[in-house]
């Protein structure tokens, strides 16, 4: 399936070289590249992102990708500390320089000119911070509520963090200094807190640990009323003590204790505060936007909460992969063992795989569902409600397809079911393929040729079109793969998805983005064409032994918004964008056709806080397939 809702691409493969059936990835999400028995000495995470140092001191990082910021191909190896913001890193390295990369939309990957001596780094949401050995501070990037704006005469610092939009600050007296966006409090630093030895900034929260090894809350989160942002994440719990480090996530918190046991509160929309049991024996801690990482004594790396990056992935759950698909925003690869791995947004519980589902021989994901086949020929399906009430009738299949809202079954006897939006041709047989793309649906006959039903005109397929192999369908253009190892591309071409490179021939394998597509030749090397968003065409350096390859996508076009907004549904070349709103604040959304470098007011302008959702509608042209949006909290 190739389809979407949200807005990045990933484009996945399986490699040979792999008995391993080891998965690479390049795009929105970077899964993570290193074998399963590495072991860590260091740990570090921040938005969608997790960090690993292994005890060479060589850094790993996988999770999110939208701006490449977990791409570490041509970073600096003398990195010895790094974090991270919504779409940007900030790395020190050993010779007390800092390197900075990713979303730059707002400066916070501009280093100063000059910046040495630097001790300790962090990232908030769109602003850098840099600690340096004398004491003070360096801050660049988003200073819409003054964040960057370091206060007069602030020195003997010894600890910073940058959150959401705000700044803290630990001097050498144990007492905190807090700046910026103040909305919730979470610049009130509580009257008398002294003796502090470590601090820890969220999103719209502080946190405090004291000499006692008791912690201090402040800022959002004071009452837990399930709903953003207000989860409690400032009500410390009673009795908490003996606490040796902390770590503040967006909306939840982590504290370390004297018996190496973890302790976390605050918001669990993504899983954050289900520690995994018989966890023990933690020597650190941290934690991202809504994921958590702990490092055992042996290094063993423990992770659990928000995995739409694939940020709490290890390896040994992406190894032995024998199948993958991608869907609006998750990802379905099926294990030797016929067991399942999901990862990717979770809405409507597409990555939740049903309990003790097994004997999966095949996968296919759509926008909002999910599909497994079972050697008993059977189909399940979970997800959004409508399209996983699998008929009765559905048995004996051998293959299965998703597009947006619907599925797709062939059965031994050649014949083709349909539930959902679209239904296939009742006279239909002899299909020995299907493919599900958007709004419509591909069947390969025995006989080579082509059918198409749903959708428009556009995927009708070239007249001739013969001696296919296997079809492929993305968002509004499909592929077909001749015997003879050549690629017919047709429908959609907007952005040259159908403009089949010169010469391409020896192809074993394909897959369409939504705007996009991909080939692999036998000599294992990937040839890519269309829409380039997010580095869609660019696979890892070296990357060859490819065996497969599928592409996972939200809006084909590319479309991407920042953490307040809940949700983007996009229809008829128009955006309907939801973020929640909080009585008496004021609110911008902003849109960027420039990759950040650039943003507009999105019509109606300013809006009036209510206290539930706003709802706003933009029409997007060809100029805006590439079109970010943040929300600006006016006051």
């Amino acid at each position: 399936m190739c389809c979407l809702c949200w807005a990045f691409l990933l484009s996945l493969a399986t490699t040979s070289a792999a008995p391993s059936g080891r998965v690479v990835s390049w795009g929105w999400a970077a899964v993570p590249d290193f074998p399963p028995e590495t072991r860590f000495t260091k740990i570090a995470a921040g938005g969608g992102q997790s960090f690993g140092f292994k005890p060479d001191g060589m850094l790993v990082a996988w999770g999110g990708n939208t701006f490449q910021q977990s791409s570490l191909h041509g970073k600096p190896t003398n990195i010895i500390a790094i974090a991270a913001g919504s779409f940007h890193c900030v790395a020190l390295q050993s010779d007390g320089t800092v390197d900075a990369w990713g979303d730059n939309g707002l400066g916070q990957t501009n280093t100063p000119i000059g910046l040495t001596n630097v001790v300790a780094v962090s990232a908030g949401t769109s602003h850098s911070l840099a600690l340096k050995s004398d004491g003070t501070i360096v801050l660049w990037g988003d200073n819409s509520y003054g964040q960057t704006n370091v206060p007069v005469d602030l020195g003997s610092v010894i600890a910073a963090e940058a959150g959401g939009l705000h700044t803290l600050a630990l001097r050498s007296d144990g007492t905190v200094v807090a700046w910026g966006y103040n909305g919730w409090g979470q610049t009130d630093v509580p009257t008398n807190l002294a003796n502090v030895v470590a601090i820890g900034a969220g999103n719209l929260h502080s946190l405090a640990l004291k000499n006692d090894g008791t912690v201090v809350a402040w800022g959002a989160g004071t009452v837990n009323l399930g709903g953003f942002p207000q989860f409690g994440q400032s009500r410390v719990p009673e009795g908490l003590s003996d606490v040796v480090a902390i770590a503040a996530g967006g909306t939840h918190n982590l504290a370390l204790k004297r018996d190496k046991t973890v302790v976390v509160w605050g918001s669990n929309i993504a899983g954050e505060t289900n520690i995994p049991p018989g966890l023990t024996n933690v020597l650190a801690i941290a934690s991202g936007a809504g994921h958590c990482l702990a490092l055992t004594l042996d290094h063993e790396l423990v992770l659990w909460g928000d995995n739409t990056y694939g940020q709490t992935l290890l390896p040994d759950q992406i190894r032995d992969i024998v199948a993958i698909d991608g869907g609006g925003s998750h990802v379905l690869a099926l294990r030797r063992d016929s067991t399942i791995t999901a990862w990717g947004r979770n809405h409507y519980g597409v990555g939740t795989v049903p309990r003790g589902l097994s004997n999966v021989v095949a996968v296919a994901a759509g926008w909002n569902h999910s599909l497994a086949l079972r050697t008993d020929g059977k189909v399940v399906a979970w997800g959004r409600e409508g399209q996983t009430n699998v008929p009765g009738h559905v048995s004996n299949i051998v293959a299965i397809a998703a597009g947006v809202s619907h599925s797709l079954a062939l059965n031994r006897d050649g014949r083709v079911l349909g539930w959902g939006d679209t239904y296939p041709p009742t006279d239909l047989t002899n299909i020995v393929a299907i493919a599900a793309g958007g709004w419509y649906s591909l069947g390969l006959l025995r006989d080579g040729s082509v059918v198409v039903w749903g959708g428009d005109n556009s995927n009708i397929p070239p007249p001739g079109l013969k001696s296919v192999k296997s079809i492929v369908a993305g968002d509004e253009h499909s592929m077909a793969l001749l015997s003879n190892g050549t690629v017919v591309c047709w429908g959609a071409h907007i952005f040259g998805q159908t403009n089949v490179p010169s010469g391409l021939s020896n192809v074993i394998a394909m897959a369409a983005g939504p705007a996009y597509s991909l080939a692999v030749k036998d000599n294992g090397r990937v040839t890519a064409w269309g829409n380039d968003s997010f580095g869609s065409l660019a696979p890892p350096a070296g990357l060859s032994n490819l065996v497969d390859i599928v592409v996972v996508n939200n809006f084909g076009s590319g479309i991407v918004a920042d953490d307040r907004i809940s949700s983007i549904v996009l229809t008829n070349n128009m955006a309907n964008l939801r973020f929640h709103t909080f009585a008496g604040k004021r609110y911008l959304l902003q849109h960027s056709d420039s990759r950040g470098q650039s943003w507009t007011n999105t019509v109606p302008g300013v809006l009036s806080g209510t206290g539930r959702e706003a709802l706003v509608t933009d029409v997007l042209t060809t100029n805006s397939q590439n079109r970010l949006y943040r929300v600006r909290i006016l006051d």
